[in-house]
């Protein structure tokens, strides 16, 4: 399964192949041709529990869903997903085993039921993406900057003049090289009104470091307007800490974009 955009795609190999794939998943079990028909999960339960660990093996091969579960061993995560339909792993090697050998007419008109299942799924998701409305892109600058070739010392300054309330969404990848000399580098925002001092009154947003690692990272800030007394956003998208004497800051970033959810949608 992918995000927005994607949509699910699904692979269907032949039966063989599934079967072959969902036993490589479990524990070795008894390798006897005849299987003790105890126990079996029925063929009228087999599909459901078949569609959710092909769902469960789609889903963890995203990446912000795998890192959720990056500290549980890949087949616990299948177990869980077995757990909620009150059988064991044990159950589906046996199970799978009993249909290859002894059923595989019957095994092969579950794995069609499978098939169907995910297709319509797919459908529904795809359906359901396609109602979302492209967000249109906020940024008020350029969407790319280098240094130190845009300033040595630019901390990329920016301000956009808020139409509405609602949550607003930045996005960016950024690298922050080894040999920058900034100190702790950062990412600044904050929702800003007038009032009678000077400074205004700010709302800051929460700051995001950024590790001098020379690798691109993906950045997502959001945050809703406090209220409609606010009327702009400002920020440093490479802000740092003062420092002394000549120095240069190293870095890239890209791909920017500002978008607004209005409240109402639900997502």
């Amino acid at each position: 399964m992918k995000s927005q955009g994607s949509g699910i795609r699904i692979v269907a190999g032949t039966s063989i192949g599934l079967i072959i794939m969902l036993i490589s998943l479990t524990a070795c079990t008894s390798r006897r041709t005849k299987e003790d028909r105890k126990d079996l999960i029925p063929p009228s339960r087999l599909s459901a529990v078949l569609t959710d660990m092909y769902l469960t093996d789609g889903l963890m091969a995203v990446p912000e869903i795998r890192e959720i579960h990056q500290s549980k061993d890949s087949v616990i995560v299948y177990q869980e997903a077995l757990a909620k339909h009150g059988f064991t792993r044990e159950q589906l090697d046996k199970t799978l085993r009993y249909y290859f050998m002894n059923k595989p007419k019957k095994l092969q008109r579950v794995y069609n039921e499978v098939i169907s299942r995910l297709t319509l799924i797919e459908s529904q998701v795809q359906s359901q993406i396609e109602k979302v409305p492209v967000m249109e892109n906020l940024w008020p600058g350029r969407v790319s900057y280098a240094l130190p070739e845009d300033g040595i010392t630019n901390p990329v300054y920016f301000e956009y003049i808020l139409p509405d309330t609602g949550l607003y969404t930045l996005k960016l990848n950024a690298v922050v090289f080894n040999d920058d000399q900034s100190e702790n580098p950062r990412i600044t925002l904050w929702f800003w009104k007038a009032d009678t001092s000077a400074m205004g009154v700010s709302s800051f947003w929460q700051e995001t470091p950024l590790p001098k690692d020379d690798l691109a990272h993906e950045y997502t800030l959001t945050a809703s307007v406090p209220d409609t007394s606010f009327t702009a956003i400002r920020g440093w998208l490479l802000n740092h800490d003062p420092k002394t004497g000549r120095w240069e800051k190293h870095s890239r970033i890209n791909n920017i974009s500002l978008t607004r959810h209005d409240y109402s949608i639900v997502f």
